[in-house]
């Protein structure tokens, strides 16, 4: 996230500018952009992403303020693309899949609701119980 942010602030602002030379209003311009350029969530995010950049930048004492720090950042639920996966969905993500590695953690994805990368790989063989068929 942090390079795709810096492609969106490169897009707007020189690479070359120096880093103190922003203030508020350059930031509400770029966050216009990305609004212009972007999904709305895709903006927030990236604003997100911008301001904890810049908040490392006062940190580090090379600027004095954030002029990211007032963009909002949330993301909002859109539920417009919502889409729940069919068996038949499903069943044709398999058929594609390379092996029987990956066909497992698409199964522990979409029945066991496990997340990838996080859960999927912190399974460890003492989490599966064969006796009651539960992991």
């Amino acid at each position: 996230m942090y390079g795709r942010c810096r492609t969106w602030l490169v897009k707007h602002f020189d690479a070359e500018r120096p880093i103190d030379s922003s203030n508020a209003g350059d930031a509400d311009e770029w966050a216009g952009f990305l609004r212009r350029e972007l999904e709305e969530n895709t903006a927030r995010k990236l604003s997100d992403v911008a301001k904890q950049a810049f908040r490392y930048a006062v940190r580090r004492q090379l600027i004095m303020e954030n002029p990211f720090a007032d963009l909002v950042a949330f993301v909002r639920e859109n539920s417009e693309r919502d889409h729940t996966a069919t068996a038949e969905d499903f069943d044709k993500v398999v058929g594609v899949l390379p092996d029987m590695e990956w066909r497992l953690i698409a199964a522990l994805v979409r029945y066991g609701g496990l997340r990838v990368p996080s859960e999927i790989f912190a399974l460890n063989w003492r989490d599966v119980n064969l006796a009651i068929d539960r992991i």
